[in-house]
């Protein structure tokens, strides 16, 4: 049954961003903080993931199968940069749709592709 559930937040969110618009960067990586959840596709299915922005960019990343990483936000090259532990590095796209921002993780190594959605910014 959590697993239907976990599909259909899956797709509902993947519909969401489908048609989501690029949105350019902002000027500092503040400017995204809060907290973003969403679910990234694994080797053996789909599973949760949050990732806590701070302010000043350090980034907590935390989801089922033991996922656990921190690190930092940056602009490099005018492009948001995600460089934290356990592989978590490369560049994050910030999408928005109906007024509802997402944004896409592209890892280099391929891995746990997907998009989090903004959720609050009560972890602050």
């Amino acid at each position: 049954m959590s697993r239907l559930i976990a599909l259909v937040l899956l797709l509902a969110t993947l519909t969401a961003c489908a048609s989501a618009d690029v949105v350019g960067p902002p000027e500092a990586p503040g400017q995204i903080a809060g907290t973003w959840q969403g679910y990234l596709m694994g080797q053996k299915g789909f599973f949760l993931l949050t990732m806590v922005i701070q302010p000043d960019g350090a980034v907590s990343i935390t989801g089922e199968s033991f996922i656990s990483a921190s690190g930092k936000v940056t602009l490099v090259d005018g492009r948001l940069w995600l460089d934290a532990t356990a592989g978590w590095y490369g560049p994050l796209v910030l999408m928005e749709r109906d007024g509802q921002r997402f944004l896409r993780i592209d890892r280099y190594d391929k891995q746990y592709p997907g998009r989090l959605r903004f959720v609050s910014v009560s972890a602050l």
